[in-house]
């Protein structure tokens, strides 16, 4: 790869990707600074470490509970790796079996508390009645400010709780909900007044902490029946299992049910991953936060599952997103870091950035202040100055994504950083592209004061389809203060924020992963793995110039860990977009890469470190191949609307079928010969997403519609 790319060394290869303002000695991850240790090695330390903790029952209670992991989930799915290490089912023609496994968590969620809707999962209880009260201020327009929580819900749900509501400028009131019962405009809680027409929604837990099972069906009807104008949103933290037995919140009138779902064979592994649930009411199906499984057809006909309602999701709504459900919660805790730093509530975030970031600025509380990029994708230094100084009084913080989401490193990182410290502000550094870092850059010599680690892309966490994810918060020594506390694990520095997940150390079980890979490779290890991933990149890019547009590069050719080729041409001259591009490439037995993002006439390929030569070529030869079969759409060879692009992708129940296509079976389905000798089919034809969101439906069907459909 180095010698196609003209260079004899990994190192000048290297010195043309990375800037030289930021690269790290050569020895700051090293064999020297990070020895690897040797299997063996590894599991007796492992054992020494583990040999250090006392084993002792728990009767901790409060949503936590020792459940037993079935051998036959242990060993099918926690240890399979095609469960565990798929990305997130964006491309539903090759992802139907987890897409049918999600769908029955919602039909098995929907099915205890009684509420017609249920999502995917969110991270933890905590963050599920943070999305409830969020849920709820912002069903009322964000007018009404005031959120009352019983006493009895769990003290980490109601830290989360506490968190939230001091970015979104919420009113917290906590006390015995059952004083909303009353007459007139005012209930008295505790020391605290509560006006019905201010009120936005209430939180109760059922069965609540101390194990109290209450009949809030009176108090659910009260409150409805009292309120002049919309009603307050009513909200039910629960307890799956319970759910068997105790009537659901459904059947009580609640609008919400959200609860831990580790109920149901997941260890208590210290404290997470847990995944929630969150079930709500038909009329709030369209606001529901998290990933949510729909139903939908093909266009065959066939009934095939998806991810529904994309367009809710943070990296597409950006700053107006009301959830970064989709992201680690480190996000938050980062920006109300920042904040409580600095007290000051602007936040300056290019378009390069993350989605994520702007909806977690949003979400701590701060107004987001877009700054251009320049034609070649780097940050327009000049804009991000003038913004500086004319915020200069309210400047909290510079979000940036490095290397960014263009996939360019920005040779001025160090300046832009700087004109933030000069105006006051600090600088979060999103670590979600660490892996194009390590033994090369890192975030501090780059300005940064505070990033967040994406383990399951830099530290080899399994994707698993969408988590568990894992967020480890880095800061400057100057913001250890307020790393975030937890209100039973003393957690945090002497001016901690509030909590932002339920558990003290987050999905702390998933930890082990990561600090076995990075003992086992070792600095040099970690270090060469960086290295290929920019090489990897950079080879695809070149593999695939004269064939498409790759949109940014630095000033000696070189892309990131990441490339984006722009299809925009395609639309104009053969009627294609991006996703056509990514349907066929499904054909050639690849998940495609992300599509219609950062840009939406773009493809983001990040080929990471794990690809072999002999994969990666495969890739390029299938993208050749698909811009020859544009060519022939542009020239008129095939038809328009008619042609292997536009139908794909092609499943073997299309492929066996009738045919009346102008282009053979075998140019379908085996465009290149090695097809034939190994192929990962897709199971469905393309998904017709607006059908499933106009007709939502999100959970499995029922014995009749099976039989109706012959399946």
């Amino acid at each position: 790869m180095l010698s196609a790319l003209g260079y004899d060394s990994m190192d000048a290869f290297v010195r043309d990707s990375v800037p030289d303002s930021i690269r790290v000695s050569a020895q700051a991850v090293s064999e020297h600074s990070i020895p690897a240790l040797s299997e063996s090695e590894l599991l007796q330390r492992a054992e020494e470490i583990a040999h250090m903790n006392e084993k002792k029952r728990s009767f901790i209670g409060m949503g936590y509970w020792n459940a037993v992991v079935p051998q036959v989930v242990l060993r099918n799915i926690l240890e399979n790796p095609s469960w565990y290490t798929p990305y997130t089912p964006y491309q539903p023609e090759v992802a139907q079996g987890r897409l049918e496994s999600l769908i029955n968590f919602q039909t098995m969620a929907s099915s205890l508390t009684g509420l017609p809707i249920s999502n995917a999962s969110l991270l933890d209880e905590g963050t599920a009645a943070a999305e409830a009260m969020v849920m709820a201020f912002a069903h009322h327009g964000q007018k009404r400010k005031t959120f009352v929580v019983d006493q009895g819900v769990s003290p980490q749900s109601l830290a989360v709780i506490r968190t939230r509501a001091g970015g979104f400028g919420i009113r917290l009131v906590v006390g015995d909900a059952a004083d909303l019962v009353g007459s007139g405009e005012t209930r008295q809680i505790g020391n605290e007044s509560v006006k019905l027409s201010d009120l936005a929604g209430v939180l109760v837990q059922y069965p609540d902490v101390n194990g109290s099972i209450t009949d809030y069906s009176s108090l659910v009807k009260h409150i409805k029946e009292a309120s002049s104008g919309p009603a307050p949103l009513l909200a039910c933290a629960t307890d799956l299992l319970a759910l068997a037995v105790l009537t659901p919140p459904g059947e009580l009138g609640f609008d919400i049910a959200l609860g831990s779902s580790a109920r149901f064979g997941v260890p208590v592994g210290y404290g997470g991953p847990h995944a929630a649930f969150f079930s709500v009411a038909d009329a709030l199906k369209r606001k529901i936060p998290g990933r949510l499984v729909g139903r939908s057809k093909d266009v065959n006909g066939r009934p095939a599952y998806r991810l529904a309602l994309q367009t809710r999701e943070q990296h597409i709504r950006r700053e107006k997103a009301t959830s970064n459900i989709c992201t680690s919660q480190a996000l938050l805790a980062n920006t109300a870091a920042i904040r409580g730093e600095s007290h000051r509530d602007i936040c300056l975030i290019p378009a390069s950035a993350h989605g994520t970031n702007p909806a977690s600025a949003v979400m701590a509380g701060m107004k987001v202040v877009p700054v251009k990029n320049l034609v070649d994708g780097s940050l327009d230094l000049n804009d991000l100055r003038d913004k500086a100084v004319k915020h200069k009084d309210r400047l909290g913080a510079f979000m940036i994504t490095y290397p960014s989401t263009y996939g360019v490193f920005e040779p001025g990182v160090q300046e832009a950083c700087k004109i933030i410290h000069d105006n006051g502000g600090q600088v979060y550094l999103d670590g979600a592209n660490l892996n194009a870092q390590i033994g090369m850059t890192d975030p501090a010599i780059c300005g940064g004061d505070v990033c967040h680690l994406n383990l399951h892309k830099t530290f080899a966490i399994p994707h698993g389809g969408g988590g568990p994810g894992v967020g480890p918060i880095c800061v400057a020594e100057h913001l250890a203060p307020f790393l975030p506390s937890h209100p039973i694990i003393p957690t945090g520095g002497s001016k901690a924020i509030e909590a932002v997940a339920s558990a003290p150390y987050g999905s702390a079980s998933v930890l082990l992963i990561s600090w076995a890979y990075i003992k086992m490779l070792g600095g040099q290890g970690l270090s060469d793995a960086s290295k290929l991933a920019l090489l990897n990149a950079n080879y695809i890019a070149h593999r695939l110039a004269g064939h498409y547009s790759l949109k940014y590069k630095n000033d000696k050719g070189r892309v990131a860990h990441e490339l984006l080729i722009d299809l925009a041409e395609f639309e104009k001259k053969a009627g294609l977009k991006v996703m056509d591009f990514a349907k066929r490439l499904q054909d050639y037995g690849f998940h495609p890469p992300t599509c219609s993002w950062p840009i939406s006439t773009a493809m983001l390929i990040e080929p990471t470190e794990s690809e072999s030569l002999h994969e990666i070529d495969r890739f390029c030869e299938a993208m050749i191949q698909i811009r020859k079969e544009a060519e022939d759409i542009i020239t008129g060879a095939q038809p328009r609307e008619n042609n292997l692009i536009k139908n794909a992708p092609h499943p073997i129940s299309v492929i066996v079928g009738e045919w009346d296509r102008p282009y053979s079976r075998e140019t379908a389905a085996f465009p290149l010969a090695w097809l034939k000798q190994r192929k990962f089919w897709p199971t469905v034809g393309r998904v017709d997403d607006v059908y499933g969101d106009i007709n939502l439906v999100c959970e499995c069907p029922s014995v009749d519609e099976l039989a109706e459909q012959a399946l």
